[in-house]
């Protein structure tokens, strides 16, 4: 089948990208895998912050921090998960469990559960005192987070202060 026409058509050359939209064009990509590489989300209801951003600055109580946890419950293959927290007590505070309610230098910080949501039962972490140098005790804003109330201390070494971004 062959096709005939009288009028000539009209090729429209791609135009060249200007050459001073390149440097544009890789900065703005090199800021878009920037900023994926060190955003956090948060894949929990642990804490309220969706998205955090890291931070050079010293972990203080109050701050959002993110760390590894390693324990026997996660359900990975090597009981490992990036969690993050916040830092609720820190060293040469005082931390006290009584009946079930934690406090930090007198300052309620939570409760703790004896079970889990599906009914297992918690270890539950057990400590009446100053914390140790080198080690922070670390919870959830949500009222079932997986937190230092069960597993105990973490290192301040191993803490990486991040901030709520959303």
């Amino acid at each position: 089948m062959n096709i005939t026409t009288d009028t000539p058509l009209a090729v429209t050359p791609l135009k060249k990208t200007p050459w001073f939209a390149l440097p544009l064009i890789v900065s703005c990509i090199a800021l878009v895998a920037y900023t994926l590489t060190n955003m956090q989300i948060v894949m929990t209801d642990s804490i309220e912050a969706t998205i955090t951003w890291p931070s050079d600055r010293k972990p203080v109580l109050g701050d959002f921090v993110t760390f590894q946890l390693k324990n026997k419950v996660i359900p990975t293959p090597d009981n490992t998960v990036q969690v993050t927290k916040i830092l609720s007590c820190n060293a040469g505070q005082k931390l006290e469990k009584k009946e079930g309610k934690w406090t930090c230098d007198g300052k309620f910080i939570g409760n703790s559960r004896e079970r889990a949501i599906n009914g297992d039962e918690l270890e539950q972490f057990t400590f009446n005192g100053l914390i140790p140098d080198g080690k922070a005790f670390v919870t959830g804003t949500h009222k079932h987070s997986f937190d230092s109330r069960y597993w105990g201390f973490v290192s301040i070494e191993s803490l990486t202060t991040v901030d709520k971004v959303i």
